[in-house]
């Protein structure tokens, strides 16, 4: 009853987590509870509002619509708002795991920011936004024969990472397709590829695990060609020379199939 009665007479109560904003004729008060206020006869309103809360895993950005200037505030708090300020809504702390990043791009300069696990409590400053969708990504996990092509979207430039390794995204770098297994070669495969930069393409026989770099892509693995005594084949070269090979030929017996050749078979 006694509220009843005061609140008549313009007195207001402001509770421990409450504000009172007074929207005076030329400016705009905030009163942070718990006290007791007598309200101005001249005010175009007069609202109350609670407090935010924000646990010690929480934060929000605020806003000030008079200035344009953000702030983020974290917990553990009770946020009371100045005036023209609106905050957005509460967001929890992100906690990278030791294989896990994130990626923020400062909208003032362009400029991204990478964290990489294992850490805690990591947040957006005032004028940065998520780059990725996910938020956190996962790193690509490598084994020993595998590799992953990366391409830098700023500069263009790429290159390739071999495993065994947890590899982490730089700031404008994403993956050119997917991870890939290494290619072996022994004495009945081979591998043929291009140089991205030259065009010219070359068949790799020596034995080893191949990875490609940055600059070659690999267009198919060649198995060895095998001639029995009665066999023999026409192998036509790019200028449409032909050349004659026979399994009765010890030193043509077995051979892979150079670059830019195709292969014709003939059986008697």
């Amino acid at each position: 009853k006694m509220s009843a009665i005061l609140s008549l007479f313009g007195a207001e109560f402001i509770g421990e987590d409450e504000q009172l904003f007074i929207e005076h004729m030329t400016s705009v008060e905030v009163i942070n509870g718990p006290q007791m206020v007598w309200l101005p006869p001249l005010r175009k309103r007069a609202d109350k509002q609670k407090a935010t809360s924000l646990g010690p895993l929480e934060y929000c950005l605020v806003r000030n619509s008079l200035t344009g200037e953000q702030r983020i505030e974290q917990g553990p708090q009770l946020l009371f708002l100045k005036a023209f300020d609106t905050a957005s809504p509460v967001e929890k702390v992100i906690s990278l795991k030791k294989n896990e990043f994130v990626r923020f791009l400062d909208n003032r300069t362009g400029k991204v920011r990478v964290e990489v696990g294992e850490q805690g409590q990591v947040i957006p400053t005032a004028y940065e936004t998520f780059l990725d969708k996910a938020r956190v990504r996962s790193a690509i996990d490598l084994k020993c024969n595998e590799y992953v092509k990366i391409e830098d979207k700023s500069t263009g430039t790429s290159r390739v990472e071999r495993g065994e390794q947890l590899v982490f995204l730089g700031g404008f770098e994403e993956v050119v397709g997917s991870k890939q297994k290494a290619i072996d070669i022994n004495a009945e495969h081979a591998v043929l590829i291009r140089n991205l930069r030259s065009g010219q393409q070359s068949l790799i026989t020596d034995e080893q695990t191949f990875f490609p770099s940055a600059d070659e892509e690999i267009l198919e693995v060649r198995n060895l060609i095998k001639l029995a005594e009665y066999e023999g084949c026409i192998v036509r070269g790019k200028d449409g020379e032909d050349k004659f090979l026979f399994g009765s030929n010890p030193d043509q017996r077995c051979f892979f199939l150079p670059p830019h050749s195709e292969l014709v078979e003939l059986r008697w």
